[in-house]
């Protein structure tokens, strides 16, 4: 599983591969700590948030198959 936390500070592009083979191309814009989720909404697990020309997306980390930081 990835640790969406190395990629905290990360300002370039990335592309994130879900584990359905879905490619999102954007920056980070937020990680949320399961701890910070409300009670009763989120993925109840880390996860993190691109926003990308599919929109603002947010992925719990088991979904994520890989993160590339895009020059």
């Amino acid at each position: 599983m990835i640790n969406i936390w190395d990629y905290q500070d990360v300002e370039r592009k990335v592309k994130i591969t879900d584990v359905d083979g879905q490619e999102f191309i954007g920056y980070i814009s937020d990680l949320v700590d399961v701890g910070e989720e409300a009670e009763g909404e989120g993925f109840g697990e880390d996860s993190i948030s691109i926003d990308c020309q599919k929109g603002y997306i947010g992925i719990p980390q088991s979904k994520i198959k890989s993160i590339e930081i895009l020059v």
